[in-house]
């Protein structure tokens, strides 16, 4: 694991904000002169209630930007049908994830450029930068990861990319690693439980969180 402790299945999500001005919502690329955009953000803000939250730690190739959106987009798809939102995380500055972007993004993306969340996360050191051990990578960027958490802020499924076999590559190749599957099933069977727990409150015998 190279000496990385990120934070896993079990855990709760680091309680951190974000500035609003290092955020793209989907729809439309809002203005970043805009006041409201200087406050900072909760990372739960972008969840609905009752509802399970995809993060994505995902560094943007400026080359296979196409590619990435493509994946993301997709992704998304699959993630609402199943019930829950997604919420990217990339170390690019916000000014390249515009233009890579376009005018009809769909994605709700922070830009981490200092890679600070990242690093809250326990996927970036920078003591111990990933260029060090892995080949092709000459540039500081956190180990990619995605996170499935609860309302409640616990993490119920964690995929820790340490080979970066989802950095680059055609979206196809990617969806045919099997941690996608898990993801997505995580994600309707944390629905049905939240939408449970709402209704009736915990039941033991009905739903087990593994």
């Amino acid at each position: 694991y190279y000496g990385f402790k990120p934070v896993k299945k079990g855990d709760l999500v680091p309680a951190t904000y974000h500035p609003g001005s290092h955020i793209l919502y989907p729809g439309i690329l809002r203005d970043q002169k805009d006041a409201m955009d200087l406050t900072p953000v909760s990372l739960f803000s972008f969840s609905a209630v009752h509802k399970p939250l995809v993060i994505v730690f995902r560094p943007m190739l400026r080359q296979g930007a196409a590619d990435d959106i493509q994946f993301l987009d997709a992704f998304q798809k699959d993630i609402q049908i199943m019930g829950g939102s997604l919420l990217v995380v990339s170390n690019q500055p916000i000014r390249d994830l515009k233009k890579q972007l376009g005018p009809h993004n769909h994605l709700w993306i922070l830009s981490d450029p200092h890679n600070s969340l990242a690093e809250q996360f326990g996927l970036y050191a920078p003591e111990n930068p990933a260029s060090d051990w892995i080949s092709g990578i000459d540039t500081p960027i956190p180990l990619p990861a995605f996170y499935v958490v609860l309302s409640s802020g616990e993490i119920s499924y964690h995929y820790i990319d340490y080979n970066f076999s989802t950095y680059s590559g055609h979206p196809d190749d990617i969806y045919r690693q099997g941690f996608v599957r898990q993801i997505l099933t995580r994600i309707y069977q944390d629905t049905h439980y939240l939408s449970y727990v709402h209704r009736h409150g915990p039941k033991k015998d009905m739903f087990t969180q593994p």
